[in-house]
């Protein structure tokens, strides 16, 4: 699987059989290809695509509060699916890692004049059962959700402390948990969050981009 380092949203990936990267830099990055653990392919359909878990974290502007963890969204793909950019979005508490039930984004994608009177109604419709694989998701305690947050909080400070959001794609493989990639313009996916928070975070970074 090979990625352009600066196109997001599923749409600047390309899959080849054989691809080696002879070159130290350029605009692709290479990506081995991963499979669901068993505990997230029994929730999806055999044709799935690696489903990730999306979570945002937050830096403070004045870097004096730790990493804060802002949402965690279960992105369960689809049937036949490249990526699990179309999926079904499932929030996941951070504290008891308990699956509420799911929405979709498909809405935001559908482009044209044509579209403008005829109002997509998936954006009001919510599922406890994954359509395409015929099993309950909503109620299900997710496992591993406060390691995965942790890995996500500590990669955010870590590596780049000064950016004030980041949307992190946490895979849980056959292989075990593993940081996918970044994502510095993010979406929630539908995710829960503390707008209170949410709201004075966005102020204090436009307080100190005023100043700039």
């Amino acid at each position: 699987m090979i990625k352009h380092k600066a196109i997001e949203g599923g749409m600047g990936i390309h899959l080849y059989r054989n691809f080696s990267n002879q070159m130290s830099r350029g605009d692709w990055i290479i990506q081995e290809v991963f499979e669901n653990c068993d505990f997230i392919q029994r929730l999806l359909p055999d044709t799935a695509p690696l489903s990730t878990v999306r979570i945002i974290t937050s830096s403070s502007a004045d870097k004096t509060v730790p990493i804060k963890p802002l949402t965690v969204v279960f992105r369960a793909g689809r049937s036949n699916e490249f990526t699990d950019h179309n999926a079904i979005f499932f929030n996941i508490d951070m504290t008891s890692g308990i699956l509420s039930s799911g929405t979709t984004t498909q809405h935001w994608n559908k482009l044209g004049i044509h579209y403008f009177c005829q109002p997509d109604t998936s954006m009001w419709k919510e599922y406890m059962i994954h359509p395409d694989s015929g099993v309950r998701i909503e109620g299900v305690k997710w496992t591993n959700v406060v390691e995965s947050i942790q890995i996500a909080c500590n990669a955010h400070e870590k590596m780049c402390r000064d950016v004030p959001l980041i949307g992190w794609d946490v895979a849980h493989t056959s292989k075990g948990i593993i940081l996918l990639e970044l994502n510095i313009s993010c979406n929630f996916f539908n995710g829960k969050f503390d707008k209170k928070y949410y709201t004075d975070f966005c102020y204090q970074w436009f307080h100190v981009l005023d100043k700039i």
